[in-house]
C-alpha cells in the first residue's frame, strides 16, 4: 500500500485532532479510546496509530496547538508600543480573554479537563529524559513573565516578586474568563461589553494602586 503525501497525512491529522477534541469534550478524555475516535471519522484503529501513538498523544498536540495561538496573539500584543508596561500587562489580559472567548474549546483541554493533564507530567524527552512540558505554553508563561517583569521595574506589584505576581495576574483573568464561558455573567447582551470592560478596568487599578511612591 502506498504511503500517503505529507499533504494528506497533514490533513488526515488534522481531521483526527479534529474529532478527538469534540470527543474528549463531549464524552471526557477518561472515556474516549482510540477505537471510538477511529469510529467517529471512518477510519479503523490501526490507521490511526500510523499518526498518533495514542489518545495522550493527541491530547498534547491540541494542548501545544492551542498555546501557539494563544501565544501569537499575546505576542502581537507585546509587539506593540506602550508607554507604560501595565498597560501592556492590560493588553495582554483582554486578548486573554479574548482568546477564551473566540476558542471556548481548546480552552477548556488547556485549562479546565483535569485527567489529560496528568500525562503531561509524566512525558520524558526522548533525547534529555527530562519532563517536555509544551513549548507553546512555556513561551505563552515567559512573555506574561516578562511583562510583569517590566511592570515591577516600573513600581508596581508593591511586595510581590516576579513568580508570585505572574502567577496571581493571571489566576485572576483565568478566573474572569471562566467565568464568562461558563455563562456565570447574568446580564443582558448588550451590556455584557460593559461589564467585561469594567471588570478590566477594576483589575487594572487595583494593580495600578500597588505602584511604589517614588
Amino acid at each position: 500500500m502506498a504511503r500517503p503525501k505529507e499533504s494528506e497525512r497533514q490533513d488526515i491529522k488534522a481531521l483526527v485532532l479534529r474529532h478527538s477534541k469534540a470527543l474528549f469534550l463531549k464524552q471526557g478524555f477518561a472515556n474516549v479510546t482510540m477505537r471510538d475516535i477511529a469510529r467517529e471519522i471512518g477510519y479503523s484503529p490501526a490507521a490511526i496509530y500510523l499518526y498518533f501513538d495514542n489518545k495522550d498523544q493527541i491530547y498534547y498536540e491540541l494542548f501545544n496547538e492551542g498555546f501557539q495561538i494563544l501565544y501569537k496573539r499575546q505576542l502581537e500584543t507585546a509587539q506593540q508600543s506602550f508607554n507604560d508596561p501595565i498597560d501592556e500587562l492590560y493588553s495582554m489580559g483582554q486578548a486573554y480573554i479574548r482568546f477564551a472567548m473566540d476558542f471556548p474549546e481548546y480552552y477548556d483541554l488547556m485549562f479546565v479537563m483535569r485527567e489529560p493533564r496528568k500525562f503531561l507530567e509524566h512525558c520524558l524527552n526522548e533525547n534529555t529524559g527530562e519532563p517536555i512540558g509544551t513549548d507553546f505554553s512555556e513561551m505563552s508563561y515567559n512573555l506574561l513573565r516578562a511583562t510583569i517583569k517590566k511592570c515591577i521595574d516600573q513600581g508596581y506589584f508593591k511586595g510581590f516578586d516576579v513568580e508570585i505576581a505572574s502567577f496571581t495576574t493571571w489566576a485572576a483573568v483565568h478566573g474572569m474568563a471562566t467565568l464568562i464561558l461558563r455563562g456565570m455573567l447574568v446580564a443582558p447582551e448588550e451590556m455584557k461589553p460593559i461589564i467585561f470592560n469594567g471588570a478590566h478596568e477594576c483589575l487594572q487599578a487595583l494593580i495600578k494602586t500597588s505602584k511604589q511612591t517614588k
